[in-house]
């Protein structure tokens, strides 16, 4: 278990006067100043970015997701048919498609991600 866990387990059944005494706070909260010089020591109070998943993995979820994975199939059984045309023109379908979907699907993601707001930095009231 790692220090910060073990030392959040334990403070986690103090009672509160215990724990802002801990972590160097107060009921009030802290002034801006208290906020800006732990900034400067502990950088901002911000979560990282989870992991998504990699590029080769999303372009791989286009191409099998259940209508795509019955379009496979359509181009198997008419592979095994006998009519090869239409199983090229299918996996073409398939493969257009995933395409434009994930290029669709990162032009939306990267947008999410221009469009988050820019946090305000005032410190007045915080924990």
């Amino acid at each position: 278990m790692s220090d910060l866990v073990e030392s959040t387990m334990r403070l986690a059944g103090l009672p509160a006067s215990v724990v802002l005494a801990a972590v160097g706070s107060r009921a009030e909260g802290l002034t801006a100043g208290e906020v800006t010089g732990r900034q400067r020591i502990d950088g901002p109070n911000r979560l990282p970015e989870p992991a998504g998943p990699g590029t080769a993995r999303r372009l791989l979820a286009q191409m099998t997701h259940l209508f795509a994975l019955l379009l496979w199939a359509a181009a198997a059984f008419a592979l095994l048919g006998g009519m090869p045309q239409l199983a090229i023109a299918i996996v073409i379908v398939v493969i257009v498609n995933g395409l434009f979907s994930f290029a669709q699907e990162e032009r939306a993601e990267r947008a999410t991600k221009s469009a988050q707001p820019a946090p305000t930095g005032r410190g007045e009231g915080a924990p």
